[in-house]
């Protein structure tokens, strides 16, 4: 049963991951010279995003698992599989934006990072047991105490729910930013996850390493 819910998952990440393809080429070719690079870098962060996704939750099915040795060797393939269907689509998307860039007369993008970006991908939130005392129902008991301002809470865009799944110790703050970004029409802005896992980290209902 894990093996086959495994291979179910693997079959609809192709389809998941194809849609982010299509999503990042359809932002290449809206771009103009001036909007090239973050067009890219959003692209990117689309496929990168989904992949790190289905590759926590082919994860989970491990712990479903009796013959964990058998089911992980069969995991550990089906994970290298969607790596390589991730470079596959990366190496398309990276010749569609040269393309693209010399046809704006624009010289090829180079992905750069900012310092918050950065300092993101360098922490960790992972739930603590105040978390997981009644049935993960932590963030719904102690969060409404400290949710008292909006500046500190984030943006109205922020989707709290989505973000506190994406907390498992394994995604940065910019990995959890940028999978809710391939989630959603609209673009989490990354100081307002970081503000909240901050209001997380005050309630003692995450760690951040």
């Amino acid at each position: 049963m894990a093996t086959r819910i495994a291979g179910e998952i693997t079959s609809n990440a192709t389809a998941r991951l194809g849609h982010q393809m299509v999503r990042g080429l359809e932002e290449l070719n809206k771009a103009t010279k001036e909007t090239l690079a973050e067009a890219y870098k959003a692209a990117r962060v689309y496929l990168e995003a989904a992949a790190v996704n289905e590759k926590n939750t082919l994860e989970t099915i491990l712990q479903l698992s009796v013959d964990k040795k058998r089911v992980g060797e069969y995991l550990a393939s089906t994970k290298k599989s969607v790596e390589q269907i991730t470079k596959i689509e990366l190496d398309v998307l990276e010749r569609h934006m040269r393309t693209t860039a010399e046809g704006l007369k624009a010289e090829p993008v180079t992905i750069q990072f900012s310092a918050l970006e950065k300092k993101a991908s360098k922490m960790y939130p992972k739930p603590t047991e105040k978390v997981k005392a009644n049935g993960y129902g932590g963030y719904r008991e102690y969060l409404p105490r400290t949710q008292t301002t909006r500046g500190q809470g984030g943006s109205r865009r922020l989707d709290r729910s989505e973000l506190q799944l994406l907390i498992n110790g394994k995604n940065s703050i910019l990995d959890i930013k940028n999978m809710l970004d391939a989630q959603a029409e609209r673009r989490t802005d990354l100081q307002d996850v970081m503000n909240y896992v901050e209001i997380l980290k005050t309630a003692g209902l995450v760690e951040v390493k």
